[in-house]
């Protein structure tokens, strides 16, 4: 039933996303009801689900621009899903702002298959890179995204490359003015520091263990249909599939690397996977496969928050 619902795009499709993602913040805030909840804490949570709603659809935005997937709503399904297994992301930290504009630079960096203002997109995904460092700078690493995306689709190396570069230093050089005149470098210091960590066992938590094992395994699952099926793509679809890929790569890169919890900069790996799991559901024509790894997905988003 939920593969032959949201098997082609329809409004209906994603107002339902919608609604599945305002549960997901009800339960993150609301449940069990918390002491002392005024109006100032429903506006808060309201403005997290207006957040988060804009992160849903520009990330369907992205997919459905530049034709990451095949026309149906698996993808975008399975990002507002993978978004309720882990409920610790809805908040306004600098880990969700930073992702935010590291998917406005995706936006940018997808596109350039298109080779239109190519300039423009160039500088504008390293701006947005810039912002997100600033915010977590760990996320710095998106930088090569641009260039993977670059060598993918144009083949070559040319001065163009620099540009990513002026972009990504625009927002730095301008925060670093401002601490500097203002005789704060020692602030600007701490918020460019990055810190590495490859204790990854630490930051696991009780309730991150079974989705995070969960995610992996649908996606070695879906790496290995993608792979077996390889000589059936066309060029495009292809290119498309290696970026995704490379995307993913750094994403776990940092997830593993990071000196935070998991729950919270697990966000990074959402878009990517999303997308490789999306591909898997359109590839595999059986229904009531489908309709097993959407409803196991389910439950468990509804389990996890209160484990």
């Amino acid at each position: 039933m939920l593969a032959r619902f949201f098997q082609k795009s329809e409004p209906i499709s994603f107002v339902s996303l919608l609604f599945l993602l305002f549960v997901f913040i009800i339960i993150r805030f609301f449940i069990p009801l918390p002491t002392g909840v005024d109006l100032g804490f429903v506006l808060q949570s309201f403005s997290v689900f207006l957040f988060f709603t804009f992160v849903v659809f520009l990330a369907n935005f992205i997919i459905e621009k530049n034709h990451l997937t095949s026309t149906n709503f698996y993808a975008i399904f399975i990002f507002v899903l993978i978004l309720g297994l882990f409920p610790t992301v809805f908040s306004f930290s600098k880990i969700s702002l930073s992702h935010l504009f590291i998917l406005l630079a995706v936006r940018r960096i997808y596109s350039i298959r298109s080779k239109k203002l190519l300039l423009s997109k160039l500088f504008d995904s390293g701006f947005y890179m810039g912002v997100a460092f600033l915010l977590y700078p760990l996320s710095f690493l998106y930088v090569l995204l641009i260039y993977v995306s670059y060598f993918i689709y144009k083949k070559i190396i040319d001065k163009n490359l620099l540009l990513p570069l002026i972009g990504f230093l625009t927002p730095v050089f301008i925060v670093f003015t401002y601490f500097y005149v203002f005789d704060k470098l020692s602030v600007f210091i701490s918020l460019i520091e990055i810190n590495i960590n490859f204790e990854i066992l630490e930051h696991f938590t009780t309730s991150s263990i079974i989705p995070i094992m969960f995610i992996m395994g649908i996606l070695i699952i879906a790496l290995l249909k993608i792979i077996t099926k390889w000589q059936s793509f066309d060029g495009k679809d292809k290119n498309s599939t290696k970026l995704i890929v490379a995307h993913l790569l750094i994403s776990m890169f940092i997830l593993l690397t990071n000196n935070l919890k998991i729950e919270y900069t697990i966000q990074f790996i959402f878009f990517p996977s999303a997308i490789l799991i999306g591909d898997l559901l359109f590839l595999v024509r059986k229904n009531w496969i489908k309709n097993l790894l959407l409803y196991s997905l389910v439950i468990l988003a509804f389990v996890v928050p209160f484990l």
